[in-house]
C-alpha cells in the first residue's frame, strides 16, 4: 500500500538536494517564537480532544505513552503543529501493542479537523477524503481492509459502486497477485510490479481513475500503520502527521496517480527524468510544489 510514497519520496529527495535550504531555515525559524511546547499549544489541545481515546489507549502501553510525552514536550513550528525535526527523533514504540497504540494515535492526529495544526483536509478541492464519517467495522478480514472500511469508507464506497473503478481494482489485486484478469488485455499479466500494473490495467485510460486515486490516497494516509496496512517508516509517519493535505491534493488526482507511475521509474538522482514526468502533467505543478514544499519544511527523514 505505499507505492505512492515510494516515488514521492524519491522527487522530496531530489528536490531537497537541488539546493534549496528552506526546511532547515525553518525548522530553526520555528523555535524562535515557541517557549509553547506542543502539549499546551491550540493544535495539541485540539489534538487531545479529537484524538482522546487513542491518547488514553497510547497511555496504557509503556513505549507509546513515552512516545506521546516526548511528542508533547516538543515545541511548535511554524504551521502551528509539532515542529517534524523534534517529532522525528522521538523513541518509537516497539512492543506490538505499543505499535497499534501509536500508529492508531498517528491516523488520528492526521485525520483530526484542526485548523490551528495547519494545512487543510479541502486543499486541491479534495473535500473531505481525511476526515470521513465512518460506521465502526469489526467483521473485517483484517486489520488493513477494517481500516479502510472505517476510514475511507466514502471513497472506497464510491470506487465499488462505478464499474469502471471496480474493474480497475480487481485487475490491480489480480496482477498484483500475478493473476489473468478478464478486464485486461490478454496475455499473462507483468512481473506484478505496480506501475507495469497500471499500465497493464489500462490506468491511463481509466474514465474512473480519480475514485481509486482518492482511495489510494486515503488508505495510505489514514492506514499506513504497521499493524494496519505497512509502511510506517519515519518519512512516511512524518507525511501523514504534518503533510498529508498536501499530498492527498496531489496522489488522489489522476494526474497526480500518473505522475506517481511516472516519476516512480525515475533512477535515484535523475533530474532529468523527473522533470520530464513533470512537463508530461503539467496540471499538478501547483500541487507538487505545495507538497515538496511541505515536505522540505517539516520532514527532514525524507531526505536521508
Amino acid at each position: 500500500m505505499n507505492r505512492m510514497y515510494a516515488a514521492l519520496v524519491l522527487a522530496s529527495v531530489v528536490a531537497c538536494s537541488s539546493g534549496s535550504s528552506k526546511g532547515p531555515q525553518a525548522a530553526d525559524a520555528s523555535t524562535d517564537s515557541t517557549s509553547v511546547t506542543f502539549a499546551s499549544s491550540a493544535c495539541g489541545q485540539c489534538v487531545t480532544t479529537a484524538c482522546a481515546t487513542d491518547i488514553s489507549a497510547c497511555n496504557t502501553a509503556p513505549d507509546c505513552a513515552s512516545y506521546l510525552s516526548c511528542l508533547d514536550a516538543c515545541p511548535v513550528g511554524a504551521d502551528g503543529n509539532v515542529e517534524a525535526t523534534c517529532a522525528s527523533g522521538c523513541p518509537q514504540a516497539t512492543s506490538s501493542s505499543g505499535q497499534q497504540a501509536e500508529s492508531q494515535l498517528t491516523a488520528c492526529q492526521a485525520s483530526a479537523a484542526c485548523p490551528a495544526c495547519g494545512g487543510s483536509a479541502d486543499a486541491g478541492g479534495e473535500g473531505g477524503i481525511l476526515h470521513e464519517n465512518c460506521a465502526p467495522d469489526h467483521d473485517a478480514a483484517n486489520s488493513c481492509n477494517q481500516c479502510i472500511h472505517e476510514q475511507c469508507c466514502d471513497v472506497r464506497l464510491a470506487c465499488l459502486n462505478d464499474a469502471n473503478c471496480l474493474a480497475f481494482l480487481n485487475c490491480e489485486a489480480d496482477c498484483l497477485d500475478g493473476d489473468p484478469d478478464d478486464a485486461a488485455p490478454v496475455g499473462a499479466p507483468p512481473d506484478g510490479g505496480p506501475y507495469s500494473c497500471d499500465e497493464w490495467c489500462g490506468a491511463k485510460t481509466n474514465p474512473s481513475l480519480d475514485k481509486w486515486a482518492q482511495l489510494e490516497a486515503c488508505s495510505l494516509v489514514l492506514c499506513a500503520g504497521p499493524s494496519q496496512c505497512g509502511g510506517s517508516d519515519t518519512c512516511t509517519t512524518c507525511v501523514n502527521q504534518s503533510c498529508a493535505a498536501e499530498y492527498v491534493a496531489l496522489a488522489g488526482t489522476p494526474d497526480g496517480y500518473l505522475f506517481d507511475d511516472c516519476i516512480g521509474q525515475c533512477a535515484n538522482g535523475d533530474t532529468a527524468c523527473q522533470t520530464a514526468c513533470q512537463n508530461a502533467y503539467p496540471s499538478i505543478n501547483a500541487q507538487y510544489s505545495s507538497f515538496i514544499s511541505c515536505t522540505t519544511q517539516h520532514c527532514p527523514s525524507c531526505s536521508n
